[in-house]
């Protein structure tokens, strides 16, 4: 029996052991997985490939870029050829009409820019035309005006008015746009004295008429 107790003993010593040693060995196993798993944990490196694409992401389309540019040429094309159909710049008119009382008290606030006339004016007539819209570039301007005043007052009129410039001389005769019947005539403007438009309009190109029967044309534009 003693020797029985004995192996018995062994036994259960050498099992014990056993499995401590084996509960170490898993720890043991379980502790250089981790440390192999930390030690092969390497910071993510950038690819060449995913830089790429990085800078595919911050590079605008060139087809978005090309059609961009398409459209806009487009429209400038199409703007041009719009101009060109309309046979040039676009002009409007601006005309003073309604009686007569009215007229004479309109053309009288546009001849008094620097000085009120130098006699009652009995007629008026005033017609302005705009070339241009003033969107691309400042518009120009031809105002052509017709003053009807009693011949005696004329030697006021030319007191009041300055000699005509160079650049305006010879006067030349231009019609508006649209004829309008109270407008100097070819033969009429042979007859004509001629002075700066400068006192009545403010613009020193153009020409004031002067004829021996109390009408004074005016005719000035910018340029």
């Amino acid at each position: 029996h003693k020797k029985s107790f004995n192996q018995t003993c062994f036994a259960g010593w050498l099992t014990q052991t056993f499995a401590e040693n084996s509960h170490d060995l898993h720890n043991q196993s379980i502790f250089e997985v981790q440390i192999s798993e930390m030690s092969y944990k390497r910071p993510r490196l950038t690819s060449i490939k995913t830089i790429e694409d990085r800078h595919r992401q911050d590079t605008p389309n060139p087809r978005i870029c090309q059609s961009l540019l398409g459209s806009v040429i487009g429209i400038l094309l199409a703007f041009s050829v719009t101009a060109c159909d309309s046979g040039g710049p676009r002009i409007s008119t601006y005309a003073v009409g309604g009686p007569k009382a009215e007229r004479v008290a309109k053309v009288s606030e546009i001849v008094s820019k620097t000085a009120p006339p130098p006699s009652p004016i009995i007629d008026a007539h005033f017609v302005e035309e705009q070339i241009g819209d003033g969107r691309i570039g400042p518009s120009d301007f031809s105002s052509f005006c017709a003053l009807t005043v009693a011949p005696d007052d004329l030697a006021a009129w030319r007191s009041a008015l300055q000699p005509i410039e160079s650049q305006n001389t010879p006067p030349k005769l231009v019609d508006p746009k649209q004829a309008q019947p109270w407008w100097v005539t070819p033969n009429d403007f042979s007859t004509l004295e001629f002075y700066s438009p400068k006192s009545l309009t403010g613009r020193y190109n153009g020409w004031v008429g002067i004829a021996p029967d109390g009408r004074i044309f005016v005719y000035s534009f910018t340029m």
